[in-house]
């Protein structure tokens, strides 16, 4: 095999090529961090869930309502709640800048009042789980209080309204009615236990660009790799090294890990520059990512080169499907920044998975290693039989 892996470089590196995509990653790399200068991101963050709360009914309880949320410090203290007008918070949400938001429909409190619920829906982002599961646990909850709230609520709102409370005492007593009609619904007497959950650290602007800027040149660069895999069999060097007695799956191995290590070896500085601006897990991390990359993407075009018998077609196709999975899997912008449905499209998206990966650590991601090295062994696979099936094409001229 390492005569093979050796003879794959030398026919394939070119170093003067190597050394100008070197310079230009550099001056890329500079370039998209002024872009997003400031710019950082988390898959799971500490931060305070932002919340957004668009309101349509006008009913003086509705109002109350909303203020003892954004008011309320036991609520305040998870949530950063922004009320505003409905246009305005989707278009916030939209754009990533908040994680959930709420609109209160027109006679919702008159449906309370009356006993006619109007439920409502709670809108948020599918690559925050955690969060979402939060959400769903606090409003679930406060359901349950809504659910057991009689006319007593509206009494007490009447009674301190005719006797000119103010609004800081309506507020006032409306959270301590909650809470005595929370303990209520929950259950009174019983205890919780909170434990403190180990968040993932952020990820700064610099490095998010040194994982995605180079696994996005990785899978473009694999293209050429299928390419000259569609060469190889038109000149018949699969046929050649069969004669030998050489095993497919061999063969292919030897030549992926050989290109593996060409594209690695472009990728130097990067790796350099991650080794001594980050910690030795995160570095290890992003060299992973690197290799893991690299081998899928070029097993990929390998295997689907079988199914051209031109370059040009191949090519085309092969940089139109790259340039939707690195888009989508914010490979060129971060991902948070992305359209909601876009970033419902790219969570498949390899990029994404092996910069999830990247920024999670390899101990908290051992289902998505699973589906990358799963989806390398098809391809490798596929590759194996179609060498074993497909006749050699012949030489062009």
């Amino acid at each position: 095999m390492t005569h093979l892996i050796a003879a794959t470089l030398k026919r394939q590196l070119k170093w003067k090529n190597t050394i100008i995509i070197q310079l230009a990653l550099i001056l890329l790399t500079l370039f998209m961090q002024f872009l997003f200068s400031g710019y950082e991101t988390t898959l799971v963050s500490s931060e305070q869930i932002r919340f957004g709360v668009a309101s349509e009914d006008t009913h003086p309880a509705a109002t109350l309502l909303i203020n003892s949320f954004a008011t309320n410090e036991n609520f305040t203290s998870l949530f950063t709640v922004v009320i505003d007008e409905k246009d305005s918070v989707i278009d916030q949400f939209n754009r990533g800048t908040l994680d959930a938001y709420i609109i209160i429909p027109e006679g919702f409190s008159y449906g309370l009042m009356y006993y006619e619920n109007k439920p409502l829906s709670i809108y948020t982002h599918a690559d925050n789980p955690v969060k979402n599961r939060l959400l769903e646990g606090v409003f679930n909850s406060y359901s349950e209080y809504v659910t057991a709230v009689d006319l007593t609520t509206l009494s007490l709102y009447r009674t301190m309204d005719d006797a000119g409370s103010t609004d800081e005492a309506k507020v006032s007593a409306n959270e301590q009615f909650s809470v005595e009609m929370i303990t209520a619904a929950m259950g009174r007497g019983r205890h919780f236990t909170t434990s403190t959950l180990s968040y993932l650290p952020k990820i700064t602007t610099l490095h998010y660009i040194l994982l995605a800027l180079p696994l996005s040149l990785i899978a473009f660069m694999s293209i050429g790799f299928g390419l000259s895999t569609l060469e190889s069999r038109q000149t018949s060097t699969f046929k050649r090294l069969l004669t030998t007695g050489t095993s497919p799956l061999f063969i292919v191995m030897a030549e992926i890990i050989a290109q593996t290590l060409q594209l690695v070896g472009v990728l130097l500085p990067v790796v350099l520059a991650v080794y001594y601006t980050a910690d030795l897990s995160f570095a290890g991390s992003a060299f992973l990512a690197f290799i893991l990359c690299s081998m899928l993407f070029v097993s990929i075009w390998r295997s689907v080169s079988y199914m051209f018998k031109d370059a040009q077609s191949l090519s085309f196709l092969a940089t139109i499907v790259t340039s939707l999975l690195v888009l989508a899997g914010g490979g060129l912008i971060p991902f948070v920044l992305l359209p909601l449905m876009v970033k419902k499209i790219g969570v498949f998206s390899p990029i994404y998975l092996i910069l999830r990966l990247a920024i999670t650590g390899v101990g908290s991601s051992f289902v998505t290693l699973g589906i990358l090295m799963s989806l390398f062994a098809l391809f490798v696979s596929i590759e194996v039989i179609l060498i074993k099936n497909t006749p050699v094409l012949e030489v062009l001229k």
